[in-house]
C-alpha cells in the first residue's frame, strides 16, 4: 500500500504544483494590489447590496476585511474546483483512461484503492494551501509595511489552510460520483452541481425569505470567511462537520466501487446483482 501511495502522489505532483502556483498567483496578485486601491475603494462595504450577496460579501473597509470577504472565499472556490478535478479522475477518469482495469489487478483490495487515494487526494490539497499560504505570507511580509494592519504572517497562513476540510469534502464528493456513476463527465458534473448549489445556496439562503434555513445544508456554511476568522479562528464544530462529510463521502466512495462493474460504464441500477470485475 506505502509503495501504491507513493505512486499516486507522483501522479498528483504536476497538477499539485500547478494548482498551487495558480492559487498562489491569485492570492498574491489580490494582496499586491492593497496598497494602490484609492482612498474611496477601501471605504466601500458592498456586502449590503443584493447582488454581491449572491455571489460573496465584499467589504474592504480593512485589510483584514479585504481579505477575508475576497481573497478567502475565492482561493476556497479556486481550490474546491482542484479537489472536484482530482477527486473525480481518480476512478473515473482512469477507468476511461483504461488503466483502472490494470490497478485492481493488483494484490490490493478495492477498499484499500479507494482509501490510498483517498489519502493521496487530501495530502495533495493540503500541499496545494500549504504551498499557496507560503507564497501569500512571504508577499505579505515584504509588504507590510505599505499596509494598516494588525493582522500577522501567521494568522494569514493558518486561515489559508482553513479551506482544507471545505475542499476536502468536495473531493471526496467527487471520489463517490467517480464511483458511482457510469462516466467522469456525469461524476464531475455531479460535483460541479453540489458546489454551485452549495456556494450559492448559502448567499442566497438570507436573501429570500422562502430560503431561509436552507444554510445549514450548504458545505460553504461551514466555511469561515468573516472577518472574525483571524481572531476567534474556525469554530471546531464547523471543522468537525466538514470532516463528517469528506469521511462519509469517502466511506460512500468505497461502498460503491465495491459494486463496480468496471469498463461496463453502467448506471447505478443496472449494477444491481451483476458481478464485478
Amino acid at each position: 500500500m506505502l509503495n501504491f501511495l507513493r505512486y499516486e502522489l507522483a501522479n498528483l505532483r504536476g497538477a499539485t504544483l500547478g494548482w498551487a502556483l495558480a492559487v498562489a498567483m491569485f492570492a498574491c496578485v489580490y494582496v499586491a494590489f492593497y496598497p494602490s486601491l484609492p482612498p474611496e475603494m477601501t471605504q466601500l462595504d458592498l456586502s449590503q447590496i443584493e447582488l454581491y450577496q449572491a455571489i460573496g460579501s465584499f467589504n474592504m473597509s480593512t485589510f483584514e476585511n479585504y481579505v477575508a470577504s475576497t481573497i478567502l472565499l475565492f482561493m476556497a472556490v479556486i481550490a474546491v474546483v482542484f479537489g472536484i478535478t482530482i477527486g473525480t479522475h481518480a476512478l473515473a477518469g482512469e477507468e476511461e483512461d483504461g488503466t483502472l482495469e490494470l490497478l485492481v489487478t493488483l494484490p490490493l483490495t478495492r477498499a484499500q484503492v479507494v482509501l490510498v487515494k483517498g489519502i493521496a487526494i487530501l495530502l495533495s490539497i493540503f500541499a496545494v494551501l500549504v504551498l499557496a499560504g507560503a507564497g501569500l505570507t512571504l508577499l505579505f511580509i515584504t509588504m507590510r509595511d505599505q499596509i494598516q494592519t494588525d493582522l500577522t504572517p501567521w494568522q494569514l497562513f493558518q486561515v489559508v489552510l482553513n479551506a482544507w476540510p471545505l475542499t476536502s469534502a468536495f473531493a471526496m464528493f467527487g471520489l463517490w460520483m467517480g464511483a458511482y456513476l457510469p462516466s467522469r463527465k456525469l461524476a464531475s458534473g455531479a460535483a460541479i452541481g453540489l458546489f454551485l448549489a452549495s456556494f450559492l445556496g448559502n448567499n442566497l439562503a438570507g436573501m429570500v425569505e422562502g430560503l431561509a434555513g436552507i444554510e445549514k445544508y450548504s458545505l460553504f456554511h461551514y466555511y469561515n470567511v468573516s472577518v472574525e476568522v483571524f481572531t476567534e479562528g474556525v469554530a471546531a464544530s464547523d471543522v468537525l462537520t466538514l470532516v463528517g462529510a469528506l469521511l462519509a463521502f469517502w466511506l460512500l466512495a468505497g461502498l460503491a466501487f465495491q459494486r463496480r462493474n468496471l469498463t461496463a460504464a453502467a448506471w447505478p441500477w443496472q449494477r444491481v446483482g451483476s458481478k464485478t470485475r
